[in-house]
């Protein structure tokens, strides 16, 4: 009796991992066209000297709002605000580039929901919703861009 209850719960747990495939297939839809259209966008102008304040929003300790810096499409600077204190060089921050990168990545992974909205003006993407599996609890992370500003 202790085998079969064994056999029926492995057989049970195969089962329920067999199916990797998301519910929601963004890279057959309309948030696949729309990232690489704004993506074009964001690399037409060729913005290399901005700044924005990004703000993340997650079940993780409470973190202030980041002003980065971007000179020839690099992060020079990076600073919480209001605090301004300057963030260590050690905790890599993204510049705009990144981010795509980071809605690219979640693409490619199927995520189970990913929205974006993106600036009209230069393509960047200024909120970023991403779920990253239906059956995980509080793994969820958001974006939100602000206060962009160009020196070119």
């Amino acid at each position: 009796m202790k085998k079969i209850i064994i056999l029926c719960i492995g057989i049970y747990i195969f089962s329920a991992c067999g199916n990797t495939e998301s519910k929601n297939s963004h890279t057959n839809n309309n948030v696949y066209n729309t990232f690489i259209e704004h993506k074009k966008q964001w690399d037409n102008r060729q913005t290399q000297n901005y700044a924005f304040v990004v703000k993340k929003t997650c079940f993780c300790p409470y973190e202030e709002k980041i002003q980065v810096t971007v000179e020839n499409n690099l992060v020079i600077e990076a600073k919480y605000i209001p605090s301004n204190s300057v963030i260590d060089t050690g905790m890599k921050q993204k510049n705009i580039d990144g981010y795509f990168d980071m809605i690219q990545e979640a693409l490619d992974n199927n995520v189970y929901q990913l929205t974006v909205q993106y600036d009209e003006t230069y393509g960047y993407p200024k909120e970023i919703y991403i779920d990253y599996d239906e059956q995980m609890v509080d793994e969820e992370v958001s974006y939100t861009l602000t206060d962009f500003n160009t020196y070119d």
